[in-house]
């Protein structure tokens, strides 16, 4: 849209209640086309389990002057999960522009990690699909889940 979004403030995540309430209710928010394998039925206190154990190489709340707007990860398999409330999407590519001047991705491990970052999404996921292909993004793997014994 021709204006200069303002850079976004990475605020790292804490075990704090604000930042357990917020991130829950990011949690509670995302759609359906959004979703990988996060199971809705969550409860907080295993959302607050999960935040304690802080499994990203980094996690961020993303705040605009003094709000909290979204989150963000950076996995130790260099994979980068955004999630922006709703009313905040035009900001995703100003954010990622800004992670990627300013943090590495981890050296490549054949057939664990990748060279460069990389972002996991769903196949219903089609707005964020034509964003990353407009920032130059190529399409790497398709993932599939078979379940086995699902109703035995």
């Amino acid at each position: 849209n021709g204006t200069k979004m303002k850079k976004l403030i990475l605020e790292d995540v804490n075990s704090s209640n604000d930042h357990k309430i917020f991130l829950f209710e990011m949690f509670q928010k995302r759609k359906e086309n959004d979703r990988i394998s996060s199971s809705i039925d969550l409860s907080f206190e295993e959302h607050c389990r999960f935040i304690n154990e802080h499994p990203y190489r980094y996690w961020f709340l993303l705040k605009k002057t003094d709000r909290y707007i979204g989150s963000l990860n950076i996995s130790n398999e260099n994979s980068i999960g955004v999630q922006l409330l709703e009313s905040h999407q035009s900001y995703f590519e100003v954010l990622i522009n800004q992670v990627l001047e300013t943090y590495e991705p981890l050296p490549a491990i054949p057939s664990v990690r990748p060279s460069n970052f990389i972002f996991n999404i769903s196949p219903r996921n089609n707005q964020l699909e034509t964003i990353l292909q407009k920032m130059g993004a190529n399409c790497i793997q398709k993932t599939f889940k078979l379940v086995k014994n699902e109703n035995a």
